[in-house]
C-alpha cells in the first residue's frame, strides 16, 4: 500500500475501497422501520421535523391559493387591481421580484455546477455485494442444503412470526432436476 497522495478522485476512491473491508452480512440491514422501538425524544424530534416541513410545503402553496381565490372572486380582483390602481404597486414590485428570482436561479445553477465538478468523472455507485449461501443459511438458521432446495423450488411460500423468525416454508419442487437457475441467483456459486 502506497502512502503517497492520490492523483485524482478515482484513485482516491479506489484507495478508500481497499482500506475498508466489506461489511459482514447484517440482519439489522433488513429492518426497514420499527417506530415502536424509537425513544420518546426521537419520536418528538422526527414529528417536529415532519410538521415543520409540512408547514413549509403548505406555505409554498400560499400564492397558488391566493391566485385561485382572486380568480374565483374576479370582482374583488378587478376592484383592487383596476379601480383602486393596485397594478401600480405590482409594477413597482416587479423589479424586486425579478432580482429575487434571479438570485434564486443563480443559487440553483451554482449548486448544480459545484455538484457537477465534485462528482463528475467517476461513478461512485456500486452494485450490491452478492450474499453467499452460507450467509443466507446462517441468517435463516437452516442448513445450506435446505436453502438450496428452496432456491430450486418452482413455488415457495415463507411464513414468519411477528419477531421475524422463520416458522414454515411450503415449496413445490421443479418437475426436472436440471431446471434453470433463477436470474437473480449468482450462477458462479452453482
Amino acid at each position: 500500500m502506497s502512502f503517497s497522495s492520490p492523483k485524482n478522485k478515482q484513485e482516491q476512491f479506489a484507495l478508500q475501497r481497499e482500506q475498508k473491508p466489506p461489511a459482514p452480512f447484517n440482519v439489522c440491514q433488513l429492518i426497514i422501520e420499527k417506530p415502536e422501538k424509537q425513544k420518546p425524544g426521537q419520536k418528538f424530534l422526527l414529528g417536529s421535523i415532519t410538521l415543520l416541513f409540512w408547514g413549509a410545503w403548505s406555505f409554498l402553496w400560499a400564492p397558488v391559493a391566493n391566485t385561485l381565490g382572486w380568480a374565483f372572486g374576479f370582482y374583488a380582483f378587478y376592484e383592487h387591481l383596476v379601480v383602486l390602481r393596485g397594478w401600480e404597486g405590482l409594477v413597482k414590485q416587479l423589479p424586486t421580484y425579478a432580482v429575487i428570482a434571479q438570485i434564486m436561479c443563480g443559487g440553483l445553477i451554482l449548486w448544480a455546477i459545484i455538484n457537477w465538478r465534485r462528482f463528475s468523472g467517476f461513478d461512485r455507485r456500486q452494485p450490491p455485494q452478492d450474499v453467499s449461501l452460507e450467509d443466507v443459511a446462517q441468517w435463516q438458521s437452516q442448513p445450506k442444503e435446505q436453502i438450496q432446495k428452496w432456491q430450486h423450488a418452482r413455488h415457495i411460500v415463507v411464513h414468519y412470526d411477528t419477531h421475524g423468525k422463520l416458522i414454515e416454508v411450503e415449496t413445490t419442487p421443479n418437475s426436472s432436476s436440471n431446471a434453470p437457475l433463477p436470474e437473480w441467483q449468482d450462477r458462479r456459486s452453482a
